[in-house]
Order: C-alpha cells, then structure tokens, then sequence
C-alpha cells in the first residue's frame, strides 16, 4: 500500500524583539547593532563534547545566525553558528540529559541546549527553525516550513481532533505497551503519546510523532503481525502502532485525513 503523505504546514515569520524578560536589556546593552533581533534571551549550554556540565550563556538568533556571549553585556560572542547546514531536534525523554532540552546539530559538531521551561523551549525551537530556513533558502520572509512539533500545553490539548488508546512498539526494545495518544491539529500537527489519561494539571508527555513531513502506512503487515498495526514515518524514525479493532482504526484514519 503505497504511504499517504501528509501536507506540509508553511507559516510566516515573525520578528520581535527577544524573550520578554530580556528585551530590554538586549536592546540597552547591545544597542550599537544594527541589524533586528529575531530572539534573544539566556539558555544552558553544554561544555565540552562529554559530559553533563552546563553552563548559562546569553544568545542572539540573528536571522540565519545564532550568536552567543558570556554576558549580555559583551561586545565579542564567545561562538556564532551559520544555521545554513544545521538541523534542530527536541530528544526523547529517555535520551536526553536535562529537562526542556534541545540539539542544534552542523556537520562537524552538535550543541546542546537548554532553555527556561516550556514555553521558552517552544519559542527557541520555532525560532531556530526559521532561521535555519532563512539560510538554507537564503528567503528572510514569505511561507516557512517548520518541521518541529514542540511539548504540549494545555491550551494545545484542547484543540484535539482525535484521542484515545493505541498500542505502540518501543524504539529500541520491540515490546507493545498500551499508551494514550492525542491527536493535535493546527499549525504544527503532532499526535501525542503519554502512560496514561492526562488530567488535573499534571501533562506527563512521554513524547510526540510530528506530522508535518511525516507519512502514514496503513499497512505494516510485513513488519509486524497484529491485524491492527500501521506505522508513521517521520523524517528519522518509524513509529509502530496498533488499533484494538477495525473500527478503531477507521476512526485513527479518519482523524489523520482530517489533519493532512
């Protein structure tokens, strides 16, 4: 059966001045550069290739490069990265080494970083994104494509176009485990996995399948033997799922068509 691709999302950049806690400051202590801040703000940033040391470091995303100084108050950065051949990742919550943490991966390194809390890691990510849109196309304006699915708010959960059970196969371990999924439209389409109900104000996401860019097999009966199972294909993992019955199914498909 051949996979059914799922639409790619454009939206339009915008630009403002930094994180709302450090605008000000950016803008009076490095007032002297002329070029507009796309963002700016403090983030965790690792030292050295191994290790979890981290250390705190003001950046400036600067369209499609990123800049960071000891203080923001420094005229020199301690570093700039060209975003012209790097990609941006959010990693699992089993791989990763810190909480709200975040890879900014070039050819001959990887930097990784962490931002404030949620919302701050959310901003950093879409931003980052565009950036690196900006140098890859050499385009500052028109639609972008940013395929980055950030960690769920409540506010993102209400706007869910499908939820319940599935069934999904681990990444490095082959074994089922049920999980309850939510599937989210919108700008940024993503269907959302945790252990269990998400309720009260604890949103224990154990990770996320971005759709953008991704494909849907309905059909995996040579990867896997459950009458049930179908897969997502994302840009670099295949995530293995299983509906309880028929009808089940149909209704999964239904909600992805309504998001494709």
């Amino acid at each position: 059966v051949p996979p059914l691709p799922i639409n790619l999302v454009r939206r339009t950049p915008t630009q403002t001045m930094g994180d709302s806690d450090d605008g000000d400051r950016v803008e009076r202590t490095l007032g002297a550069i002329s070029f507009p801040l796309a963002h700016s703000g403090f983030l965790l940033k690792r030292s050295g290739k191994k290790g979890n040391t981290f250390q705190s470091r003001f950046f400036i995303l600067h369209g499609p490069r990123l800049s960071y100084f000891k203080e923001a108050s420094d005229s020199l950065p301690c570093g700039s990265l060209s975003l012209e051949d790097a990609s941006i990742q959010i990693p699992s919550q089993s791989t990763r080494l810190r909480e709200f943490e975040f890879h900014i991966t070039l050819k001959s390194k990887t930097y990784f970083l962490v931002a404030r809390g949620i919302l701050s890691l959310n901003e950093w990510v879409d931003r980052i994104a565009k950036g690196i849109f900006m140098a890859q196309t050499g385009c500052g304006g028109g639609d972008v494509v940013v395929p980055v699915t950030k960690f769920p708010s409540w506010h993102l959960l209400s706007k869910a176009a499908f939820r319940g059970p599935l069934k999904k196969q681990g990444g490095s371990h082959k074994t089922w485990h049920e999980r309850y999924f939510i599937l989210v439209d919108g700008p940024q389409p993503a269907l959302f996995y945790f252990k269990e109900i998400p309720e009260g104000h604890s949103i224990n996401c154990l990770g996320n399948i971005p759709l953008q860019t991704s494909y849907l097999l309905p059909s995996v009966k040579k990867s896997s033997p459950n009458a049930f199972a179908f897969a997502i294909m994302t840009e670099d993992r295949q995530y293995f799922l299983e509906a309880s019955s028929q009808s089940d199914l149909d209704l999964w498909f239904d909600a992805f068509n309504k998001v494709m």
